[in-house]
């Protein structure tokens, strides 16, 4: 019998994401903690993401880099 590697495209799966205070001697910040939790079940929503990643391939998605939404200046 023949094993064989299968590897789901990225936008199949559902991951939790978390920010991590890490500290050393030089400071503290925070990282990230990224836990799979599983595969996507909402046909609808694979849909969208595979048709998403399609139109990626193609070139079709463009990003408008003059529009700039107003965030709040980070205090430090």
């Amino acid at each position: 019998m023949v094993k064989v590697f299968f590897k789901p495209a990225p936008f199949t799966q559902k991951y939790l994401l978390a920010t991590v205070l890490e500290k050393n001697n030089m400071g503290s910040w925070f990282g990230w903690e990224i836990s799979h939790v599983g595969a996507v079940e909402s046909e609808e929503v694979l849909k969208a993401a595979f048709d998403f990643y399609e139109s990626c391939k193609k070139g079709s998605v463009r990003v408008n880099h003059n529009t700039e939404e107003q965030v709040e200046k980070t205090p430090f």
